[in-house]
């Protein structure tokens, strides 16, 4: 009985042993293959171009504390996604107290792209915003709004605001954006 025994024992370690020398050929950034839980997922959205996924989506990827730090309601969350064949846009838009609309946008636009199109408005300011290349651009209009852009790896952010409840001067439409803007640059994932 002992032998048995002692032969089933040797029979599991080496059927063991044998699994164990294939797991050596997987491939350890497959999740599948490591029994690891993947923390990319695939975006809302994918366009038909060559253009980088969009990995960062501001509806999913910024926690609602977030939301509220930069001012927003998050009951007030709307998804405006804007699909196009040649490039996506994720986006979600919120309301504040003040009655401001505020979007936040991510791309797999170029931020070049951005600051050829919008060059002759003659308003857009190119800066940086924490190491990054970025693009502010109050509006071309008598409506009190602003954009600021930030560059990532796959496109860039960007942030929108429209102030509907008063006028104030053109030089304050922009005021605090960056400071938004911020808020949700802690949330893009790492590399982005």
């Amino acid at each position: 009985m002992k032998v048995r025994i002692r032969s089933v024992l040797v029979l599991l370690l080496a059927a063991a042993f044998v699994a164990a020398c294939g797991q050596g050929d997987s491939d350890p950034a497959d999740p599948a293959a490591t029994g690891a839980e993947s923390t990319t997922r695939a975006p809302r959205f994918t366009d038909q171009s060559d253009r980088p996924l969009v990995t960062y989506d501001p509806c999913l990827d910024i926690p609602e504390s977030a939301i509220e730090e930069a001012g927003l309601d998050p009951l007030s969350k709307s998804e405006q996604d804007f699909p196009g064949d040649d490039r996506t846009f994720l986006g979600c838009t919120y309301i504040t107290r003040r009655v401001v609309g505020v979007n936040i946008l991510s791309t797999n636009s170029m931020l070049d792209e951005y600051i050829a199109k919008e060059a002759g408005t003659g308003q857009v300011q190119e800066l940086t915003l924490d190491g990054r290349r970025a693009a502010l651009l109050p509006s071309v209009n008598s409506s009190p709004a602003c954009a600021l852009n930030v560059e990532t790896e796959f496109g860039y952010i960007v942030v929108t605001r429209n102030i509907f409840d008063s006028h104030p001067p053109r030089d304050q439409w922009c005021d605090g954006i960056e400071d938004m803007m911020r808020i949700f640059l802690r949330y893009l994932p790492e590399g982005a």
